[in-house]
């Protein structure tokens, strides 16, 4: 007995010592402090060696993509051999290549600039493109150097302002060509990720939670679901005001209500919808849980994703939902978010 209560005692000082394991030496008083030692405990992000965490230093692209290769527990990678500055060798190879295949990250010309520190508005289409969050065509507040945000990331940096997930570096400007600050990232992660490896799907309106494996949804939960692995069975009975966004293979969401428009990734094969099986690279509109086909994935604004015109719906012998149209006038259209 007293080796057990002894063998007890151990596990639980192990547990406290792994709590407070990334108490860092130079983030006391920070205003990050709280989202730097969570997400540190989560395992997303490191410090810099020797119990500091360097919270207003930079990050490079390679950290940016070791974070979202960690987020996402990404395994599948792509071929990188044509970017002359990313060697089998380097430490970033593996997650680099990661998120490449996610289509998180590009190259340029050849070259993936690993080192190369990250812009807030590069940041943000990162981020955009990996939890699958729309865009969105117009910017809810006046910011005076809106205007200097690139093309290829106005639908990114509107979405993630508009949903109050940044908030500018001054009430006034957004500084979308400033490097981002490591505190920064972990800010916008934490405010961004909801129920991050959770059993339970709870209430988060304006928030995604990250589906990993089947999980129970509490009654009148919102927000967006991201399903990221592959096989994940998922029930939406009870959720309200939802937007689901598929990002893996043979992914099967029943009761899906009415009112949630689904956003199917290129690479998600397999998708099941109330029953119904859906193409990739598609966006889709549940009315009374008839799953309607609207548009491709690519190139998409949130502003029109509208409600289409309800039909009674007809499938076909093999219960797939029906992609194509005979009048193209019927169809959406779709301004292009340019990358």
């Amino acid at each position: 007995m007293k080796k057990i209560l002894r063998y007890t005692v151990f596990l639980l000082v192990l547990l406290l010592m792994t709590v407070f394991a990334h108490a860092y030496d130079d983030t006391g008083g920070h205003w990050a402090k709280e989202s730097i030692e969570e997400w540190s405990g989560n395992g997303l992000i490191n410090g810099k060696g020797n119990n500091l965490f360097d919270p207003d230093g930079n990050m490079t692209r390679a950290e940016a993509a070791a974070i979202f290769a960690r987020l996402l527990k990404l395994e599948e990678k792509a071929d990188i051999s044509q970017f002359s500055d990313v060697k089998e060798s380097d430490w970033y190879y593996d997650v680099i290549s990661k998120c490449v295949c996610a289509g998180i990250l590009n190259g340029d010309n050849g070259k993936m600039n690993p080192n190369q520190y990250v812009s807030r508005e590069m940041f943000c289409t990162m981020t955009v493109r990996a939890l699958g969050i729309i865009p969105e065509k117009k910017l809810n507040k006046s910011f005076a150097d809106s205007s200097s945000i690139s093309d290829w990331s106005k639908g990114s940096m509107n979405a993630l302002v508009n949903r109050g997930y940044i908030r500018g570096v001054t009430e006034n400007t957004v500084a979308p060509k400033a490097s981002i600050t490591r505190a920064s990232v972990v800010t916008l992660i934490d405010r961004i990720v909801a129920n991050y490896n959770s059993n339970e799907l709870k209430e988060n309106a304006d928030a995604v939670s990250l589906v990993f494996s089947n999980v129970t949804v509490e009654k009148g939960f919102s927000g967006t679901v991201t399903v990221v692995s592959n096989g994940v069975e998922l029930s939406l009975k009870g959720a309200e005001n939802v937007d689901l966004v598929i990002l893996a293979d043979d992914v099967k969401v029943k009761d899906i209500p009415s009112g949630t428009f689904v956003t199917v990734s290129k690479k998600a094969d397999g998708t099941v919808l109330n029953n119904k099986k859906a193409e990739n690279n598609s966006v889709f509109y549940v009315n009374n849980k008839e799953v309607i086909y609207m548009s491709t994935q690519e190139n998409t604004f949130k502003e029109e994703y509208k409600k289409p015109e309800l039909d009674v719906v007809e499938f076909d012998d093999e219960d797939v939902i029906n992609t194509s149209t005979d009048n193209d006038d019927d169809q959406l259209e779709w301004d292009e978010l340019l990358y």
